[in-house]
Parts: C-alpha cells; sequence; structure tokens
C-alpha cells in the first residue's frame, strides 16, 4: 500500500509519498511517515539525506490517502480490501552516557574550531584595515 500526505511547509503544500502513516511514540504531538520515497532533505554537512522516516508535527498534515498502484491492463472488479493499518514504530533507544558524552565533546570540538576560524578571520580583516594599501 502507498500512503500519499501532504503536508503544509510555511503554506505551501508538499505532497510526500510513503509506505505508511502512524502517530510518533517519541513525540506525542508529532506523526511519523515511514518509507519516504523521493524525499531529500540537506544534512548537516550539506549533502543530500534521502529521508526514509520523517517525524512531523501533526497541524502540518493537510490531507493523507492510501491506496495502491495498479497496472494500466488491470480491472479491479470487487471492492478494495480496508487499507492496512500503518506498520509499527522501531523505537530508538536512549544514547548511553558515553555516548552523550562523546556527541557533547565532538560538539564542543566543533564550535572551538569555526569560533577560532572567525577569530582569525576578524583579525585579518582588522589587519587588513590598518595596512596603507587597503585604503
Amino acid at each position: 500500500m502507498t500512503t500519499i500526505v501532504v503536508l503544509s511547509i510555511n503554506g505551501t503544500p508538499l505532497r510526500v509519498e510513503c509506505d505508511g502513516l502512524a502517530r510518533d511514540s517519541l513525540l506525542p504531538k508529532n506523526v511519523v511517515l515511514t518509507g519516504c520515497k523521493e524525499l531529500d532533505t540537506e544534512a548537516r554537512d550539506g549533502k543530500i539525506l534521502d529521508t526514509k522516516l520523517w517525524s512531523v508535527p501533526e497541524s502540518l498534515v493537510m490531507s493523507y490517502a492510501v491506496g495502491r498502484h495498479h497496472a494500466e491492463e488491470e480491472v479491479v472488479a470487487t471492492p478494495a480490501p480496508a487499507p492496512e493499518p500503518p506498520p509499527a514504530i522501531e523505537v530508538v533507544q536512549e544514547l548511553t552516557d558515553e555516548q552523550k558524552e562523546e556527541r557533547r565533546k565532538r560538539y564542543a570540538e566543533r564550535d572551538e574550531a569555526t569560533r577560532k576560524r572567525r577569530a582569525a578571520a576578524e583579525k585579518r580583516v582588522r589587519a587588513a584595515k590598518k595596512t596603507p594599501a587597503a585604503q
């Protein structure tokens, strides 16, 4: 079965094809779209991330439809069965304290490197303003 979900993203409708739609067990006000197709988002490093599982606030859902694809020559003589319930959502285990600490250190190192790069850039700008050639 295929599920088509129409979301309102900043007032613009976004049509998402996925395998199912279910309540999010981790975020009570969200729904989860599972098995998303052709839903590309940008990852933190700027590379394209092919999204397969997406939790969105239920307030963004404008509508949804569940159905199946038919071959052009296929003729359906009997009514379609009731839609199957969406697949169960896998519960993601929480990070261990060690994993949390490792993540915190990585983020701190990244933030420190960014701070150093900015400080060096600001220093170069100040130096360029002081030189007579810049005037």
